[in-house]
């Protein structure tokens, strides 16, 4: 008799080593929405791959290309979280330092800081609330 954990070991395709937008949207605590209008947007590098499970297509992003957008780019619901302000102390804050939200991300469905711009503003007024983590 064959087990089952056999034949799928057989059929089962190689990993695409992408991750999955769902898991996307879970790490960076994005909407459905906002991940798709990055990658639409060309904001956000993606890849069609084979999900090794069901052989159908599935879009995926290659971890180096998200490590990478969460080095340079901060939301503001992302910002307020890592330092434990609410987003509409932090953008108050932002907007009266003159720090305006990255024009690039003006078709999606969220506000976008670069993080260059966003940290010495933070940091010279003391509001980080907790240790800031990238």
């Amino acid at each position: 008799m064959t087990r089952y954990t056999e034949v799928r070991e057989q059929v089962r395709g190689q990993e695409h080593g992408g991750i999955k937008l769902r898991d996307v949207e879970r790490r960076m605590g994005w909407s459905t929405a906002v991940v798709k209008d990055l990658i639409s947007e060309g904001l956000l590098p993606a890849r069609t791959a084979i999900n090794p499970k069901n052989r159908c297509p599935q879009t995926v992003v290659d971890e180096s290309d998200l490590k990478s957008f969460n080095a340079e780019y901060v939301s503001l619901h992302r910002l307020a979280k890592e330092i434990g302000v609410h987003f509409n102390s932090v953008s108050l804050q932002l907007s009266a330092a003159e720090v305006y939200p990255d024009n690039k991300f003006d078709n999606v469905r969220a506000t976008f800081y670069r993080r260059a711009n966003v940290n010495p503003v933070l940091f010279q007024s003391g509001t980080t609330g907790s240790q800031v983590l990238y």
